[in-house]
């Protein structure tokens, strides 16, 4: 992953940094899945290090509607009661 969004990683720190992103995500999929569209993915890119997240991830997270980030979140939910866990911000394991 790299900072211009292509697809190949980039540096460990990068793809480390990337993947804790992933957890803030979830987050905002968690606290905010019925916003507007516009102000959800005002959420999103407020998440540090957001844009170190593949550009075409980036794309499709900001394209969801409500409906289908109501399903990403169910999904995320099932995940965390199964023991399945996001990174928080700083690298620890955490339930959604």
């Amino acid at each position: 992953m790299t900072t211009d969004g292509g697809t190949n990683p980039g540096t460990y720190a990068e793809w480390q940094q990337a993947r804790i992103a992933l957890g803030g995500v979830a987050g905002v999929f968690q606290q905010r899945a019925d916003a507007d569209p516009e102000l959800f993915n005002r959420y999103l890119r407020e998440v540090p290090d957001y844009e170190l997240i593949p550009l075409r991830v980036r794309e499709a997270l900001e394209g969801l509607d409500v409906r289908e980030r109501q399903g990403v979140n169910s999904i995320l939910t099932v995940l965390a009661e199964n023991n399945f866990y996001l990174e928080n911000g700083i690298g620890a394991l955490v339930r959604y």
